[in-house]
C-alpha cells in the first residue's frame, strides 16, 4: 500500500494572474559601486524592459498583466524520471535538486516556449552522487515555487517514486511574484526574484564583470553555450550530439557528459567545443576536473583524458568527418590515466591530425618532467601563452612563470599558421571546465 501512495503523480493548474500595479526601481552597479549605464532591465512575465541611465538607475512602472485571456498559465506532471509541462505562454523554468538537509546539489535553468515539453530530471542531477534517502525537487515557474520530496535510490537516479507536493516547504517561497533580469554585455546576467510588484526601491543591484581587472575575459557566460560551436565525430558541425556539452548555470561550469548516449555507448564520438572566434596571439587559462563514470566502449586512451586545443582550423571548414580535426592538443590528464596511451605526466603535447609544430619540448603522454597528473577529481588549472610567430608556453598552476613545456612554429599544409580556434575536448571521460579566461595579446 505504501508503494502505491508514493507513486502518486502531481498535476497542477494555475490561473493567469490579473493586472497589478507595478512600481520597481533601483540602481545597477559594479562590485566597487561604479554605476553601469545602458544595462537592460527586464520584468520577465510582463516582458517590459528599460535601460539604466548614466547613474545606473532604472524604473519600471504602470500596470503588469501576467498573461492574456483565460485558462491555465501552465500545467505540470512529475514522475520518477521526467517533468512533463504544458505552457500557454513562454516561461522560465528552474529546477533544483536538494538533499535532505537543504543543500542544493544540482539544477538546471531553461527558457521554454509555448506548448508541451518533456525534461529528463537526470539533467538536473549533480555529477557526483550523495547518500540515498529523502531529497527534494524544487520547481520555479512564473514566479511560483513548488517543492516535491522523492526517495533517492541510485547514483544518478532521481528515485523510484515521488510524493504529492510538500506544501510546507513551498509555502515559504509562495510569495515570489516574478523575476527581474538585468543584462549588459561584458557582465554575467543578474537575476532577482521579486516578491511584490510594488516593492519600490530595490537598492543597488551588482553585476559581475566577465572581464577581470587585469584584462582577462571569461569565455563562458555562466548560463548557456552562446559563442561556442560543437563538432563531434559522426555528427554535423553545430550539432551537440545527445547534449554532450552542457552549460551548468548553477555551478557555472561547462560539463562534458555521456549519460544521454544510447546504452551509454561512446561509439568513438570524439568531439570538440570551439570558441567561435579566430585568435592569433593570446593567453588562455582553463580549470578542469574529471568525473565518473566513464562512457561504455571508450577510446583506449580515454580514461581521465581530455584536452585544451589551440591552432584549430575553422570547425565549419573541417571536411571528411575526422575523428580528430586539425589542431594542436594540450593534453589534460587526471590520475589514474590509461597507461596504454593516456600518459604519465600532464599537461602534454599532441598533434592528432595535420597541424604540426616545428619544435616542441613535450610529447603526447609525456612532458618529460616526471611529475604525475593531479588526482582526477581535483580542480587543475592550466594556462598557455599562444603565439603564431613566437614560442608558445604552457604552464600548470600554481606556477605561472616557469612553463611545463614549449612549442614553436605551427604549420598546416606546409604553410605557417597565422591564427586558429581554441576548443575543449570530449574523449569518453566526463569532465567539467570552469573559469575559461582569455586575454588577447598584440599581433
Amino acid at each position: 500500500m505504501r508503494a502505491k501512495v508514493l507513486a502518486i503523480i502531481t498535476f497542477t493548474l494555475f490561473e493567469v494572474l490579473q493586472a497589478q500595479t507595478l512600481d520597481l526601481k533601483g540602481r545597477v552597479v559594479q562590485a566597487n559601486g561604479t554605476p553601469i549605464p545602458g544595462a537592460v532591465v527586464v520584468l520577465k512575465s510582463k516582458g517590459d524592459s528599460t535601460k539604466t541611465g548614466a547613474d545606473g538607475s532604472f524604473a519600471l512602472g504602470g500596470n503588469v498583466s501576467l498573461g492574456q485571456g483565460r485558462g491555465p498559465a501552465f500545467a505540470y506532471r512529475l514522475d520518477p524520471d521526467f517533468l512533463a509541462i504544458e505552457l500557454r505562454t513562454p516561461l522560465e523554468l528552474r529546477v533544483e535538486i536538494i538533499d535532505g538537509v537543504g543543500h542544493v546539489q544540482g539544477g538546471l535553468a531553461r527558457r521554454l516556449g509555448e506548448g508541451r515539453h518533456r525534461i529528463a530530471l537526470a539533467e538536473a542531477m549533480p555529477a557526483s552522487g550523495w547518500n540515498a534517502g529523502l531529497s527534494f525537487v524544487r520547481l520555479r515557474l512564473n514566479g511560483e515555487t513548488f517543492t516535491h520530496p522523492f526517495f533517492r535510490s541510485g547514483s544518478r537516479s532521481v528515485g523510484t517514486a515521488l510524493a504529492p507536493p510538500f506544501r510546507g516547504t513551498a509555502a515559504k517561497q509562495a510569495a515570489i511574484a516574478d523575476t527581474l533580469r538585468i543584462r549588459k554585455a561584458g557582465y554575467q546576467d543578474f537575476v532577482k526574484e521579486i516578491t511584490s510588484y510594488t516593492a519600490g526601491n530595490l537598492g543597488d543591484l551588482t553585476l559581475t564583470s566577465l572581464t577581470t581587472p587585469d584584462g582577462w575575459v571569461n569565455l563562458f557566460n555562466g548560463k548557456d553555450l552562446t559563442g561556442w560551436v560543437p563538432l563531434i565525430h559522426k555528427s554535423k558541425v553545430g550539432e551537440n550530439y545527445m547534449d554532450t556539452f552542457r552549460a551548468d548555470s548553477v555551478n557555472k561550469v561547462i560539463r562534458v557528459a555521456y549519460d544521454k548516449y544510447p546504452n551509454l555507448d561512446f561509439s568513438d564520438r570524439c568531439g570538440n567545443l570551439y570558441y567561435n572566434k579566430l585568435l592569433t596571439n593570446y593567453r588562455i587559462r582553463v580549470t578542469y576536473r574529471f568525473l565518473e563514470p566513464q562512457a561504455k566502449n571508450p577510446v583506449g586512451w580515454g580514461h581521465n583524458n581530455s584536452g585544451l586545443m589551440i591552432f584549430g582550423i575553422d570547425p565549419a571548414k573541417v571536411t571528411g568527418d575526422p575523428e580528430f580535426p586539425p589542431l594542436i592538443e594540450i593534453q589534460l590528464l587526471g590520475s589514474p590515466s590509461d597507461p596504454g596511451g593516456g600518459g604519465t605526466t600532464s599537461p602534454n603535447y599532441c598533434e592528432p591530425n595535420g597541424i604540426t609544430m616545428s619544435s616542441h619540448t613535450a610529447d603526447c603522454g609525456n612532458n618529460h618532467t616526471a611529475k604525475p597528473p593531479n588526482a582526477a577529481g581535483t580542480w587543475t588549472t592550466v594556462e598557455a601563452e599562444v603565439h603564431v610567430n613566437d614560442v608558445t608556453k604552457v604552464y600548470q598552476w600554481p606556477d605561472s612563470t616557469k612553463p611545463v613545456f614549449t612549442m614553436n612554429g605551427p604549420m598546416y599544409n606546409k604553410q605557417p599558421v597565422t591564427g586558429g580556434f581554441l576548443s575543449l575536448q570530449s574523449e569518453s571521460q566526463p569532465c567539467e571546465f570552469k573559469d575559461i579566461l582569455l586575454k588577447e595579446l598584440p599581433k
